[in-house]
């Protein structure tokens, strides 16, 4: 039977996710390698769609957005052809996003907003966080400060909703740098220190990484290491 081996090439391609998370970048990208062989061998265009959407998905993570838009648009036309509405959905945000971060951002913009549509169209809710918080990115690479934090009022809404912690991280660095960027009534110093203050209760129990290239930034942290002239 196949089935197995159809079961082997979707852990493959999760794993890869999984392993970008944990820390191993190389491996991620090798497992996402063999999961779209496997899956291109067996002739399952499902799977294979699959495939190419967590391909999409750990380029994405790693900022290649040459390789997450080769990828999305790999899956588009395979889902587009099979009829794969999750998949098609999925990764044209991921195309969009793409499309944004090599400077065609009211396009990469448009497309998102599309994919969110369908995405949601497909009954999905899981994801929501992370395609509202590439949502808002794009909005700040663009100027527009509300739109991206009003993305990221969905994001959170949703994340309350589903408790997917996986891009809570991410969410308060982004709100961050909106209000810090950005002009406007909330980009003020009062709104600053909330965010450090819900950003010290999240770590509360956990270890976490702050990158900032100004002090006050990382006053909270129980040891700061200083990087100059490419040393620690």
């Amino acid at each position: 039977s196949w089935l197995p081996f159809l079961l082997v090439a979707w852990a493959l391609s999760m794993s890869a996710l999984v392993l970008w998370c944990l820390g191993y970048p190389d491996q991620a990208c090798q497992c996402a390698q063999e999961g779209l062989a496997l899956a291109r061998q067996l002739s399952h265009p499902f799977s294979l769609a699959h495939a190419l959407c967590q391909a999409a998905e750990l380029h994405q993570f790693r900022r290649e957005p040459q390789l997450t838009q080769e990828y999305a648009e790999a899956a588009i036309t395979l889902s587009t052809e099979q009829g794969f509405p999750l998949w098609l959905a999925w990764t044209t945000i991921l195309r969009g996003w793409a499309l944004a971060e090599q400077g065609q951002q009211q396009a990469g913009i448009a497309l998102m907003h599309e994919g969110l549509e369908a995405y949601h169209a497909t009954g999905a809710v899981l994801g929501n966080p992370h395609f509202q918080c590439l949502l808002a990115h794009a909005y700040g690479r663009q100027g527009q400060w509300q739109a991206g934090l009003d993305a990221l009022a969905e994001a959170k809404d949703a994340l309350d909703r589903t408790g997917e912690q996986y891009c809570e991280a991410e969410w308060h660095r982004l709100k961050g740098k909106l209000i810090r960027e950005g002009p406007g009534p909330e980009c003020d110093p009062e709104a600053e220190a909330a965010i450090f203050a819900e950003l010290k209760e999240i770590l509360r129990g956990r270890i976490g990484i702050v990158i900032s290239h100004r002090f006050s930034t990382v006053r909270i942290a129980d040891r700061i290491a200083v990087i100059a002239d490419g040393h620690v």
